[in-house]
């Protein structure tokens, strides 16, 4: 195991705990004992992933072997037993813990051990690649169903879908002859993601249910005296690496936010159903703009603008707020309601409650793409019960507590 990965136990460990964080020492108490104690409690045939159920079957009944190797090695007496029970009871709750660790973070796909049928209920497949473009003279097309190479030339720009499934534009324009009053727009379905090189060079990542509109061509100059921008509207989540240049600031607009930057590496999650709008700066610098105010924030923190047009700067947990962009879905002190908003985009699938809403915060993650029973047997630990309706092509999701 390696150094990340024995960092992402601790996190959650201390998640666990209710901690937060962990002091040096703890840090090097804790990898000391899962050093010396995983392997021999958690041997896994190579190639194979244990259920959560199979790790504690396998911890207690080792447990049951060292009790008993206890009980021979030492006489038995009143002081001497309550303390090997405590031990035994310590062990027994971090390697517990430990178990649920290594199946929530570690076993990105788990063997699932349940009743046939609800495998087969629960089997929902993740989302793909896949978008529609809307060009400006009106033809809409998928971009699944067409074949590599070029799609459409507009002016002097062509566009081209490559060989690996993703658009780019090509800007032959010297200024004079573009206009970027010709507007085109890629847009993902719920289950869908894509990645579009815009003219200026600028990468995007589009997230599911999401929509992006540009010029086809950045080559506005603007009015006299003032600088031409490379203007972009946004609906749903995106992740950008914009080119740079200096002479051209890059806008986004998404719903009541502007973003300005020069060349700078950030995601925006502006979906309706989500609290605000939420801009996550990776690299560079950008401006965050609302209704009251603008802010500039600088890398690893996170803008938070509110249905009143106010910002709020917080430090960004950049590992779970990108992880969609990185083929990860990963939640830390989530709510359910939080990350089945994301699951419904993901998976195409609606989502119901029955009952109360489960009010537990939860940590873990799982590769993008695993199938929906793999993500949803990390609740097993919150008796949390899952059920599925399909009607046709829909599918709906049922929580109950």
């Amino acid at each position: 195991m390696d150094k990340d990965e024995n960092k992402e136990y601790l996190e959650l460990l201390a998640h666990k705990y209710k901690e937060g964080t962990l002091t040096e020492e703890e840090k090097v108490y804790f990898e000391n004992w899962y050093n010396k104690h995983y392997d021999e409690q958690l041997e896994l045939p190579q190639g194979y992933s244990l259920n959560p159920i199979v790790i504690r079957e396998r911890i207690l009944q080792n447990l049951k072997q060292r009790i008993r190797a206890d009980q021979k090695e030492h006489h038995p007496g009143r002081y001497r037993i309550s303390i090997t029970w405590q031990r035994i009871i310590a062990a027994a709750s971090v390697l517990l813990i430990v178990g649920f660790l290594v199946y929530t973070y570690v076993l990105q796909e788990p063997a699932i051990i349940i009743p046939a049928k609800t495998k087969i209920a629960l089997n929902v497949a993740p989302g793909t690649d896949k978008a529609t473009l809307s060009l400006s003279d009106g033809r809409t097309i998928d971009l699944n169903a067409i074949a590599n190479g070029t799609i459409a030339t507009q002016q002097q720009t062509t566009i081209q879908k490559t060989a690996d499934g993703h658009i780019i534009y090509y800007d032959a324009g010297t200024g004079s002859n573009a206009s970027s009053e010709l507007s085109n727009t890629i847009a993902t379905p719920r289950g869908g993601q894509f990645q579009i090189t815009l003219p200026d060079g600028t990468k995007v990542w589009l997230n599911a249910a999401s929509s992006l509109k540009y010029p086809v061509s950045f080559n506005e100059r603007g009015k006299e005296g003032e600088r031409g921008t490379r203007l972009v509207e946004l609906s749903g989540e995106a992740y950008f690496e914009v080119a740079k240049d200096k002479a051209h600031p890059f806008i986004v607009k998404s719903g009541k936010q502007e973003v300005e930057v020069l060349g700078t590496h950030f995601n925006i999650n502006s979906y309706e159903n989500e609290e605000g709008i939420k801009t996550t700066l990776e690299e560079g610098s950008v401006k965050v703009s609302g209704a009251n105010s603008h802010k500039i924030i600088a890398p690893g923190q996170q803008a938070r603008l509110d249905d009143n047009g106010n910002i709020t700067i917080k430090a960004a947990d950049l590992e779970t707020e990108l992880a969609w962009k990185n083929g990860k879905l990963k939640f830390r002190d989530a709510t359910i309601q939080q990350i089945m908003r994301e699951v419904s985009r993901w998976y195409d699938i609606d989502i119901r409650y029955e009952g109360a809403v489960p009010a537990d915060l939860f940590t873990g993650g799982i590769s993008r793409q695993s199938n929906l029973s793999s993500l949803l047997k990390i609740f097993e630990a919150s008796q949390i019960k899952f059920h599925l309706h399909q009607n046709g092509n829909k599918k709906t999701l049922v929580i109950k507590p």
